[in-house]
């Protein structure tokens, strides 16, 4: 009989404990990719990401690829926020959202913008000119001229803004980008703004509308 109630508290003892342990839920977590492009769908390399929780604590900083994509480990669940910066383009934060059964990778573009241009003319002398800001880091060299027998050398200064002499409405023109001994032609016409980038290791020259 004694046997029997040492047997039966023990029983009791046991399921007690059991059901005291606490719960480990497994945390799902799965691979974001945050791909940072530009207006035109080009990937931007060597882009800062900062990736944060809605607590504003930081889940990881990296730079982007060569196909414009950085990766985070994050959990299942959560509500995440992205800051871009890169040089010659607009610094922004974008919401992202990974539901609770979200499946490997998790993708999300982030579209970044080339900063407002200010030019000396203050915008009512566009028609009869043509506006290139550079957008990167350090000078570069342009050829400007009506063709490619009558080019002149320019040079832009750093994430700056060039105009060129007054012409006549709608010209078309030939723009050089000049690198190292490699030349650039691009066709331009008064009236119209562009930017120079470079989207991976190549320099690119694209129209963009006056705000």
């Amino acid at each position: 009989m004694t046997m029997k109630i040492h047997h039966t508290v023990l029983v009791l003892l046991l399921a007690l404990t059991a059901h005291a342990q606490p719960k480990h839920d497994t945390i799902c977590q799965v691979l974001l990719k945050v791909k940072v492009i530009d207006e035109i769908q080009n990937p931007i390399p060597a882009a800062t990401v900062v990736l944060r929780d809605t607590q504003q604590n930081i889940i990881g900083t990296t730079l982007t690829d060569l196909d414009g994509i950085a990766q985070f480990t994050v959990a299942c669940g959560r509500e995440y926020v992205a800051e871009v910066t890169t040089t010659g383009f607009e610094s922004n934060h974008f919401p992202i959202s990974v539901s609770a059964d979200a499946k490997a990778p998790v993708e999300f573009e982030a579209k970044v913008r080339v900063p407002e241009m200010v030019g000396n003319s203050g915008g009512h002398l566009l028609p009869y000119m043509v506006r290139v800001y550079n957008t990167i880091s350090k000078p570069i060299k342009i050829n400007f001229g009506p063709d490619l027998n009558h080019l002149a050398l320019k040079i832009i200064p750093r994430e700056s803004t060039w105009e060129s002499a007054l012409m006549g409405e709608g010209q078309p023109m030939v723009l050089q980008i000049v690198t190292g001994t490699t030349k650039l032609n691009f066709p331009v016409r008064t009236g119209k703004s562009y930017i120079i980038y470079v989207s991976g290791n190549l320099y690119k020259l694209m129209e963009t509308k006056e705000q």
